[in-house]
């Protein structure tokens, strides 16, 4: 690993994609062998948080905070099933049957639901975040980009150790290790990466008497690498995520019905509840690869990755964190899920490219047994793709870049639903009881095909200076919402068909520069772009209910501009700043239902998760002292601008704007191999959510960390 000497340079490794480039990249940091997973973008936004190491940037919480264009969101149910949202703002559903609006990648290998201990293993090198969609590179596509997690590879030379430990606020507890071991020298070595993660419940809980939202989950990673020759290599790779943490516990801003939850308050401290839903979240995800690599020449090579991951969740939590409970389920869900991607890359001084096929099956079964309304669904997707893109190099100083994507997606759904006591509107517009029996089954096939061109030109008009613009274009296969009553149709006979959801695109245009200055002292990168969506994917819960759905926006637009400023003011302070200036708005008239459970226009409403302005700015100050070692002293605020969290506007679900200040002061003592940290997270203690619930009048809110203080010690050898 190539280990970096300034903790701004261990930040910058952390990125957000701009400059589109397909490289073929034959050599990974620690294997001169293996060949490397194609960057789809040269890096534009970093994500500028000094000592990310020290600091844990590399963890999904931090990131998000630490990247103006990123916003960061979890469930109730698996609170390690991070989805991140780059510049579509709006959010995705959760559930196991919607494709992710982004992808997340470890070692090239795609996974469908990513949690959050994927971003926490110590041996982490690099994390690329792609903010515009992806597909003519590598993997599946995505309308939101993609997220590129690289981890060591296994080193056959030497022995290497690196642990740390760490205690803080609320019996945060830590350990973090990992081992690389040469079995034959330049043949095979073998890499060993654990973690275990504890911390006591943050939400103080009046109706269990006690505190719920603990963290405790544990994740283990093996990789073997083989190099039976200088022109083959193969890594072998399992890993598996254990999570017991509790699930987290709303906090309820209102309550369903006058008198139902005296403590709803829209000024209530966040960190209670009157939840009294059994403390249960049990999540456990296997998986496994093969990463195989050959080079036929010094400018064709042979890239294959097959993986295979099975996912199993049982969660128990309140939707509504009343005493009535009247939300509260039990759920369960399974998925498993094979890919593999085989792709051939070609390159010489002037033209690179890369081309290949892509294959998914996934298998997806859900269910509620308890509650008003049990049902079953379960959903079989096949999707198939042949992807290209090649950069040619036209003059010394302009490359341009062009790529295409085609892929061909099958879906088969079945679903069933105990209507109980609902009711659902007839065709004359009046409302009819469902029979309080097993409806028949919902069953429903779909194909869909998306073509998803890519151009881009770079300029380089100075050594210094690089202007570049892209166009791409972005596709999600439409689906089906499980957990939804059946509906009637024009003769007032029950439908037969799941509800579907239509397949969403995107084109966005982007344009923008990178400069540096005084010999790359002072760097600063700016880029606008534009996201034009159609059909674009926007979750809704149900008035008075515990199920969510996916409806369909005809048309929305995101704008925006980014910033990024870097500058060493001297040989012992570096600068930074980042800014993220946005606007969005939809584009034609869709329905959904407001506070009181009516049906209306939506159409003027915000984006969901839009935040106008986001900006982060700091500083690292590492003074020459007459000690031995090296102190790093670093401080950093982050500002941003309120969002809205619900479709139907509700201003309890707004997220406020805030602040939030970290610090930490770092003593590394590399003749011992030791680091002492201390860090500083949300230093004024600011109370805030990222994610709020709307059903019908209540409005739930989920908490965001408060403030932490955490000591660390680390050892590397």
């Amino acid at each position: 690993m190539h280990e970096t000497k300034s903790a701004y340079r261990i930040a910058r490794s952390i990125l957000l994609g701009g400059v589109s480039a397909a490289t073929i990249g034959l050599a990974l940091a620690d294997s001169p062998r293996a060949f490397a997973q194609d960057a789809a973008a040269t890096p534009f936004i970093t994500i500028d948080a000094p000592s990310a190491e020290d600091q844990e940037v590399i963890d999904v919480s931090q990131t998000s905070k630490n990247a103006p264009a990123l916003l960061a969101k979890t469930g109730a149910g698996a609170p390690l099933a991070a989805r991140l949202f780059l510049r579509q703002s709006v959010p995705d559903s959760s559930n196991y049957f919607a494709q992710n609006a982004s992808a997340t990648y470890v070692d090239g290998v795609y996974y469908n639901k990513p949690y959050g201990a994927l971003y926490d293993f110590i041996d982490i090198s690099q994390i690329d975040l792609l903010p515009t969609a992806q597909g003519t590179l590598f993997g599946r596509n995505t309308i939101d980009g993609a997220s590129l997690i690289t981890t060591r590879q296994p080193n056959t030379k030497h022995f290497g150790f690196d642990g740390d430990v760490a205690y803080g606020s609320y019996n945060w507890f830590d350990l973090r290790g990992a081992v690389n071991i040469p079995v034959i020298e330049d043949k095979m070595a073998v890499s060993v990466s654990g973690l275990s993660r504890s911390r006591d419940g943050l939400v103080e809980d009046s109706a269990l008497n006690q505190k719920v939202n603990n963290r405790d989950y544990q994740a283990g990673r093996v990789k073997v690498l083989l190099t039976p020759s200088d022109d083959f290599d193969l890594t072998l790779s399992a890993d598996g995520i254990n999570d017991r943490s509790s699930p987290k516990y709303f906090a309820s801003l209102s309550p369903f019905a006058k008198g139902q939850d005296a403590a709803a308050s829209p000024n209530r401290d966040i960190f209670t509840s009157e939840a009294v839903t059994p403390d249960l979240n049990n999540t456990n995800q296997e998986g496994a690869s093969i990463v195989g690599n050959y080079r036929f020449s010094e400018t064709l090579a042979l890239k294959s990755i097959s993986s295979f991951h099975d996912t199993n969740t049982t969660n128990y939590v309140s939707y509504d964190a009343t005493p009535a409970n009247t939300l509260s389920t039990e759920t369960f869900a399974h998925q498993v899920e094979f890919t593999e991607d085989d792709s051939l890359h070609f390159g010489n001084d002037w033209l690179q490219g890369v081309g290949g096929l892509f294959y998914l099956r996934r298998d997806t079964t859900q269910y509620t047994p308890t509650g008003g309304s049990p049902n079953w669904s379960k959903e079989i997707k096949n999707s198939y793709a042949a992807y290209a893109s090649l950069t040619a190099k036209v003059t010394d100083s302009v490359e341009v870049v062009a790529g295409t994507r085609y892929m061909v997606e099958t879906g088969d759904f079945t679903s069933w639903f105990f209507a109980g006591n609902k009711k659902a509107t007839l065709a004359n517009g009046k409302t009819s009881a469902i029979p309080a029996s097993l409806t028949p089954s919902q069953n429903d096939d779909q194909i869909g095909y998306g073509f998803t061109p890519r151009v881009g030109v770079n300029v380089h008009i100075t050594p210094d200076l690089l202007v570049f613009a892209n166009y791409d274009k972005g596709y999600k296969a439409g689906g089906w919402n499980n957990r939804l009553p059946p509906t009637y149709t024009a003769e007032n006979l029950i439908n037969a068909r799941p509800q579907r959801y239509l397949p969403e695109n995107v084109e966005q245009y982007e344009i923008g520069s990178k400069l540096d200055l005084f010999d790359k002292t002072l760097r600063f990168n700016v880029a606008g772009y534009i996201h034009d969506y159609t059909n674009l994917e926007i979750p809704v819960l149900l008035y008075n209910a515990s199920t969510s759905y996916l409806l369909s926006a005809p048309h929305a637009q995101i704008t925006g501009a980014e910033f990024d400023v870097s500058w060493q003011a001297t040989s012992e302070i570096e600068l930074y700043s980042t800014v993220t200036a946005q606007h969005g708005n939809y584009e034609g008239q869709f329905n959904c239902q407001n506070t009181a459970g009516v049906t209306v226009n939506c159409q003027n409403n915000p984006l969901i998760g839009l935040a106008k302005l986001k900006a982060l700015g700091g500083a690292v100050y590492a003074p020459v002292l007459p000690i031995s070692g090296k102190v790093r002293l670093n401080f950093s605020a982050n500002y941003s601008d309120q969002y809205q969290n619900s479709v139907a506007n509700d201003p309890l679900a707004i997220t406020k704007g805030h602040t939030l200040y970290d610090a930490s002061v770092t003593y590394d003592l590399p003749e011992t191999h030791l680091t002492f940290s201390l860090e500083g997270r949300n230093l004024t203690d600011v109370h805030w959510f990222s994610t709020a619930y709307q059903s019908g009048p209540s409005v739930a809110v989920l908490p965001d960390d408060p403030r932490m203080i955490i000591f660390r010690v680390r050892y590397k050898y």
